[in-house]
C-alpha cells in the first residue's frame, strides 16, 4: 500500500493515520484528519481506510455525528483505488 501511495502525483495530500507516515516518501502530504477536512475545509485527494482509521470514524460517530455523516457521505461518492490487505484507498477528486 505504501509503494501505491508513493506512486501517486506528489500534489495529491493523503488523509489517514499517523502509523502510514513512516513509509511515505513525502510526510508532508500526509493529514491525519478523520473528518476528512470536514472543520479545516480542506478537502483531500486521496483517503486511506484502515483498522485505525476505522475505530477513529467508530468514536466520531458518536462524538461528532455531523462531522461523521459527511465524512461518510465523502467516503461513500469516493471511487476506490487500491484494496489490499486491509488498507482501502479512495480518491476523492
Amino acid at each position: 500500500m505504501l509503494a501505491f501511495l508513493n506512486q501517486l502525483p506528489a500534489q495529491q495530500s493523503i488523509y489517514g493515520s499517523a502509523a502510514i507516515e513512516f513509509g511515505l516518501q513525502d510526510r508532508e502530504r500526509l493529514l491525519d484528519d478523520v473528518t476528512s477536512g470536514y472543520y479545516t475545509h480542506r478537502q483531500p485527494d486521496c483517503v486511506v481506510v484502515d483498522s485505525i482509521y476505522e475505530e477513529a470514524l467508530e468514536g466520531l460517530k458518536y462524538d461528532d455525528p455531523i462531522a461523521f455523516r459527511a465524512d461518510e457521505a465523502k467516503l461513500k461518492s469516493a471511487r476506490k483505488i487500491y484494496d489490499r490487505d486491509d488498507f482501502q484507498v479512495y480518491a476523492l477528486r
